[in-house]
């Protein structure tokens, strides 16, 4: 009896054992996470959960990631969770894009239980692209080659991402001047923030510098980081001393704007990013515009109202890459872009010919954004020779892209589109109009005429003439 009492015992436990050992958790994947645009050769993180329900002692559970894109090296694709209750655990790996393309479902995830159970899995649905990495190259130019104590120099750089179209952008880009001995910063800062740049797109600027002890030879470097692609690339530009005395060997442009438009405008020409021209007719008190069709230009048109008909008169639009090299400060505020219009011959744009002209422009509504600056801080600013001077510049409309200006003109020459935030810069006084001069100086002899009787010398000779006729008549 007590033998039997024993197996039953034993049985009951060794069922009770059974039970306990074959009870298995149930296992499920949450959402898998993300960044849906990566750059070749870059590292993003995936991120996803694992939630375990009726866990029964200790389970150690598998997570495995699989890469379904074909761009993707994956060092560890196995990570280890432990459920000692029922939760839910997130898991990550940190992947590197080795190649570029699209793909709708990018990812799977397995997670797998060691007590036996079943087996959970999620794919993701969210399109990933890798992109083709961005590529920086940084062009210097100077106003001078050579330069005397005391003289300055204008240095532009022109920061570009030549990446083929669909490429990634480059990004936290930054711009540095270094400087030889004997020279310092006389306009700018040694560093300039760029931003993004797009694929295809560019960035320019300038600093000018003193020559306060050139040496014989002085290299200037220009060197441009990001984060992404990284790393440096650099450029340097030489100028030499001067033995003609001292003073600046850097020229000035006027305020005027006549010369250039058929020709040769003085512009270095490294410094030409593009240039438009057109001939059409100036007619009296009717406005003529010239349409510039450049979809990279953000100068659209100028209007001109003539004060006299004329032939054909040619306006060329020379876009730059920088400050113009016939100007030797940087226009105030954030430059947008610099840009040099030229009207007819030397001497045409003047109150004689001219009435009223403006100028059409546009500005990206990203770089705006990117820049903090509302469209009420834009303004198109000119060199009068001396200053720069802001025109009257006013918002016309907007679309997804643009916002666009027109601004009132009295000449023409060098220009820059500029956000001001605070920068005090002085208003450019409107020139009398042509008409009116024309008018005063008609009315100076008409006045003088008044002055006579009209018609005197006329009746005073036929006075003369009757009392000799009536003298001879009566003698007879």
């Amino acid at each position: 009896m007590r033998t039997i009492s024993i197996f039953f015992l034993t049985l009951v436990v060794f069922a009770g054992f059974v039970t306990s050992a074959s009870a298995t958790a149930s296992l499920s994947v949450g959402t898998i996470s993300y960044d849906t645009i990566v750059v070749k050769d870059e590292s993003i993180t995936i991120t996803s959960s694992v939630t375990a329900s009726s866990v029964s002692g200790t389970l150690t559970v598998d997570a495995t990631l699989t890469d379904n894109s074909g761009l993707f090296t994956i060092p560890t694709a196995t990570q280890q969770l432990q459920f000692t209750t029922d939760n839910t655990q997130s898991v990550t790996w940190t992947i590197t894009a080795s190649s570029t393309g699209t793909n709708a479902a990018p990812f799977s995830v397995r997670a797998v239980g060691d007590d036996g159970g079943t087996t959970a899995s999620g794919t993701s649905s969210t399109v990933l692209n890798v992109k083709d990495r961005p590529v920086l190259s940084v062009t210097a130019s100077k106003s001078v080659s050579t330069v005397a104590t005391g003289g300055n120099i204008t240095l532009g750089y022109l920061v570009s991402n030549s990446a083929s179209t669909g490429a990634a952008d480059a990004t936290n880009v930054v711009v540095n001047l270094t400087l030889p001995g004997g020279f310092s910063l006389t306009s700018g800062t040694s560093s300039y923030s760029l931003g993004s740049i797009s694929a295809q797109g560019s960035t320019s600027g300038t600093w000018v510098v003193t020559a306060d002890s050139p040496s014989t030879t002085n290299t200037f470097t220009m060197s441009v980081t990001s984060t992404i692609p990284g790393g440096t690339v650099s450029t340097t530009t030489s100028v030499s001393a001067s033995t003609s005395g001292s003073g600046s060997t850097s020229s000035s442009g006027g305020g005027g704007g006549g010369g250039g438009g058929g020709g040769i405008s003085g512009e270095n020409y490294l410094n030409i990013e593009l240039k438009e021209k057109y001939d059409e007719k100036i007619y009296k008190d009717i406005i003529t515009s010239y349409k510039f069709k450049n979809a990279s230009s953000p100068v659209m048109f100028v209007n001109i109202t003539g004060n006299t008909n004329t032939g054909m008169i040619n306006t060329a639009l020379e876009l730059l890459k920088a400050r113009s090299s016939l100007v030797n400060v940087t226009a105030p505020g954030v430059v947008y872009k610099n840009f040099n219009i030229w009207v007819g011959t030397s001497g045409f744009v003047s109150t004689k010919n001219i009435q009223a002209a403006s100028i059409g422009f546009r500005v990206l509504n990203s770089w705006l954004t990117d820049n903090g600056i509302g469209a009420t801080d834009i303004r198109l600013v000119r060199w009068d020779g001396t200053n720069w001077v802001q025109l009257e510049t006013a918002q016309n409309s907007k679309d997804s892209t643009y916002t666009y200006f027109e601004a009132k003109t009295s000449a023409f020459a060098n220009l820059a589109i500029t956000g001001l935030k605070g920068d005090i810069v002085p208003t450019a006084t409107p020139e009398l109009q042509a008409s009116q001069q024309v008018t005063a100086i008609e009315e100076t002899p008409a006045d003088t005429r008044k002055k006579d009787t009209p018609g005197f010398e006329f009746a005073l000779s036929a006075a003369v003439l009757s009392m000799l006729y009536l003298l001879v008549r009566s003698r007879r």
